[in-house]
């Protein structure tokens, strides 16, 4: 259960109120191995969305993949720059595979699944893995009422591939 903590900011002209939500990242992962992979964070997504943009000098690929499968593709294709993006990570057997795939270490796997990271970067050899957090502003419905929400975003940097 995530426990949310939120901050009410007022911008001093007392027409706007701003939410900074915060999650504890408290989670089922104390006494696991390291490695081991369990989702920590706020459920977002109703389903995971796998995309693909691969492209070279004549050809552009575009594709919304079925399975995690089907990025396999891509890997045995070293002629192509390829940007895998994974819009979700509840369902941690698909992280595990494209993981798997690309040869990710599952210390990253496990970084990735823990949305409750510092902002960092780590250079594994084969590739370099990086974590940054985004802030988007929501309304939420209410005019006078702004919420910041943080989010995190890794990103994955190969010799011919990007995973974000």
């Amino acid at each position: 259960m995530d426990h949310h903590h939120i901050l009410n900011f007022n911008s001093g002209t007392g027409d706007k109120i701003v939410k900074v939500r915060m999650f504890d990242r408290k989670k089922s992962k104390v006494g696991l191995a390291p490695g081991t992979l369990v989702h920590v964070g706020e459920k977002k997504a109703e389903r995971v969305v796998v995309s693909v943009w691969a492209y070279n000098q004549s050809e552009l690929i575009e594709k919304e993949m079925e399975t995690v499968e089907d990025c396999l593709f891509f890997k045995d294709r070293p002629d192509l720059n390829v940007w895998i993006n994974v819009d979700g990570l509840d369902r941690v057997e698909v992280i595990e595979k494209l993981g798997n795939c690309f040869g990710i270490h599952p210390l990253t796997l496990e970084d990735i699944l823990n949305t409750g990271q510092r902002p960092k970067m780590e250079d594994y050899g084969s590739y370099i893995h990086t974590v940054l957090k985004m802030m988007l502003l929501s309304k939420n419905g209410d005019e006078n009422l702004e919420e910041i929400i943080v989010d995190q975003i890794s990103i994955i940097l190969g010799p011919n591939f990007l995973i974000s």
